[in-house]
């Protein structure tokens, strides 16, 4: 799955599961639009829901065990995980749907219809940069690509880490490729703005004279005017350093150990892929 394919899972949601009677309930283009970053100290009204549904099957399920007369006769199957990330606004797509079925078959949702569940996810669901990208290697790498205390309430750092240790950094535009990392870091880790941000790519354009610019369409979260995930457009200036002994030319800039590609609106970002 390449990442505009996963940005579009996010906009069209499904859940195909069975409610409290046992009956088959589908729902499909149910969609997350919202950028937030996860706050500790303060949970929404949306993640304290979250956390109910998962209090309802945990009751429900208690109720199958124990033979209880509201038991549903069967168990609700529960992943943890799925809650916890999700709080966190860093859930992927089945996980996030993994959420809405599991509140279906343990009666939280009554009479579940699209608008109820849409509100549900307008008013729960979120997600950020970090939440966005890790979620995104987590899905199409497994799930312990990344471990918990990569993701929870840690921002991109954990992802020049993993490319530093067990990756790669690209600075020639010409090795850009689908599925690479934008950090907007130096090369010594230094953050370039606050807070920081990070880029999927998607597609890379060359430039049409050697040397030229180069340009990126990404997907990314970044909380800018309309709905996320979203789709930007990125541009590699053109080489200003020469070439190298090869005769490639050179797009990097700053001194050794503190180098950087610079963007078309001045950031100062490095590109990693990760193995």
């Amino acid at each position: 799955m390449n990442p505009k394919e996963f940005r579009d899972w996010y906009t069209n949601l499904t859940v195909n599961t069975i409610n409290t009677s046992g009956g088959s309930v589908y729902f499909t283009g149910l969609h997350v639009d919202t950028y937030a970053m996860n706050k500790p100290a303060a949970q929404t009204a949306g993640q304290l829901a979250i956390d109910a549904i998962r209090q309802t099957a945990a009751a429900k399920n208690k109720s199958f065990q124990t033979s209880a007369r509201d038991s549903l006769g069967w168990a609700v199957q529960l992943d943890n995980a799925a809650f916890n990330y999700a709080k966190l606004f860093r859930g992927t797509p089945a996980q996030l749907e993994h959420i809405l079925s599991v509140g279906i078959q343990c009666g939280y949702f009554r009479s579940p219809t699209q608008q109820s569940l849409q509100k549900f996810i307008d008013d729960s669901f979120r997600t950020d940069c970090v939440g966005f990208v890790s979620s995104y290697f987590r899905h199409t790498r497994g799930a312990d690509f990344f471990k918990w205390d990569d993701v929870a309430n840690h921002g991109c750092g954990p992802f020049y880490d993993k490319a530093k240790a067990n990756g790669y950094f690209n600075w020639y535009p010409s090795e850009i490729w689908q599925g690479d990392v934008i950090l907007w870091m130096l090369e010594n880790r230094k953050e370039t703005r606050t807070p920081g941000h990070i880029s999927l790519v998607q597609s890379v354009v060359g430039p049409s004279t050697p040397g030229g610019p180069y340009e990126l369409t990404c997907v990314e979260s970044n909380g800018a005017t309309g709905k996320d995930p979203r789709e930007t457009k990125r541009i590699i200036k053109a080489a200003t350093g020469g070439q190298d002994e090869e005769g490639d030319y050179i797009y990097w800039k700053g001194p050794d150990g503190s180098s950087y590609l610079e963007l078309g609106d001045g950031s100062k970002v490095i590109v990693i892929t990760l193995y």
